[in-house]
């Protein structure tokens, strides 16, 4: 079976459900009906782009409510072992909606114990948000779409009526990735539990580089803190597989490569198929990444398991740059780079 990237991510959630604690939908009597009561996502802050270096501090982001203008933050910072670094700090917080582009940070910082309670009326609509900390030159940034179906129920956020232009642009930008030759993707992803997850993985084709069909999933940090006062949970070495035609390896931290089987992934000229049946597809605000100007593109995904979706895409290209993906016990950033470069996968 070839698994599509979405398969992938939630493969690599279930294999860490043992330290995040992998939580699945479940009901309540309240209503709405939500899975949960408070959404926590742990992220790193780092001193420059995250897919290019690990971070230097774990920030995590609470979220209640779950609906605009009744949508509570707090902030709490830990170092790299998930110790709380208490409120000796003073951070920079920025919100924006990334759908029309408006920016607030007139947002007071309340401390509350070992946390700040974040005293803000910016969230106030549907769609795509953005909430950035800056704290003694670190960036952690959180991006999440309101309403929050966990918090809210799976039918709460509004449809959208599809705009033509926004999904030329898109099934444009989905046919320019499948025509990539190699390319490798950053992920952060949580449970929305205290959980956090990154991830990079690779991908070539012997037009980009003269090798064998090959592909990479390289963990590289996963764990858990929770705030019920339990101790934080992180694995202690990094995994690493690699597939190079039909030949395969797993490597533990800096051990010796390990025969294992090879992995049957989702080819490049196949990944339009992973959104197959959007709708809602709309436009948000513009930005620039690595100076080019990139134009947000939102959608939803139907099915069993809903999700919804934001792209930045170039605007020139039509070039995929990030994703964002929002579904259920599900918060994803995907950055990619390596667009199209000779890069070598070796097995050992």
């Amino acid at each position: 079976m070839k698994l599509n990237r979405r398969q992938l991510a939630t493969a690599g959630a279930a294999a860490f459900a043992g330290i995040a604690g992998g939580a699945w939908w479940l009901t309540r009597e309240d209503e709405p009906k939500g899975a949960s009561s408070q959404i926590d996502l742990v992220a790193g802050a780092y001193a420059g782009d995250p897919h290019t270096s690990m971070p230097d501090l774990l920030a995590m982001l609470s979220i209640t409510g779950g609906m605009p203008k009744r949508t509570n933050l707090i902030l709490r910072l830990f170092d790299l072992e998930g110790v709380s670094l208490g409120v000796g700090s003073k951070p920079l917080v920025s919100i924006t909606n990334l759908i029309s582009g408006e920016v607030s940070t007139d947002i007071t910082l309340v401390e509350k114990d070992d946390h700040w309670q974040l005293d803000q009326s910016a969230v106030d609509g549907n769609g795509w948000w953005q909430v950035a900390v800056i704290v003694d030159d670190l960036t952690a940034i959180w991006t999440f779409m309101l309403p929050d179906p966990n918090l809210t129920g799976l039918d709460t956020p509004p449809k959208v009526e599809t705009d033509p232009q926004a999904e030329a642009m898109l099934a444009a930008a989905l046919d320019v990735l499948t025509q990539r030759t190699s390319l490798r993707w950053w992920e952060w992803l949580s449970g929305g539990n205290a959980s956090i997850i990154l991830a990079q993985f690779s991908v070539t084709t012997p037009a980009s580089n003269g090798q064998p069909d090959s592909f990479e999933n390289r963990s590289l940090m996963a764990g858990r803190i929770p705030l019920d006062g339990t101790a934080p949970t992180f694995r202690d070495e990094e995994l690493r597989s690699v597939t190079v035609g039909d030949t395969a390896v797993s490597i533990t931290g800096a051990g010796t490569p390990a025969p294992s089987t090879p992995t049957t992934y989702l080819p490049i000229s196949e990944y339009d198929t992973t959104y197959a049946g959007y709708d809602g597809v709309h436009f948000g605000t513009t930005t620039r990444i690595n100076d080019v100007d990139c134009q947000l593109v939102a959608f939803h995904l139907p099915g069993i398991t809903p999700a919804w979706f934001a792209f930045w895409i170039e605007t020139e290209s039509l070039t995929l740059r990030e994703l964002f993906m929002h579904s259920v016990n599900h918060y994803m950033h995907w950055v990619y780079f390596d667009i199209d470069e000779p890069f070598v996968l070796s097995l050992t």
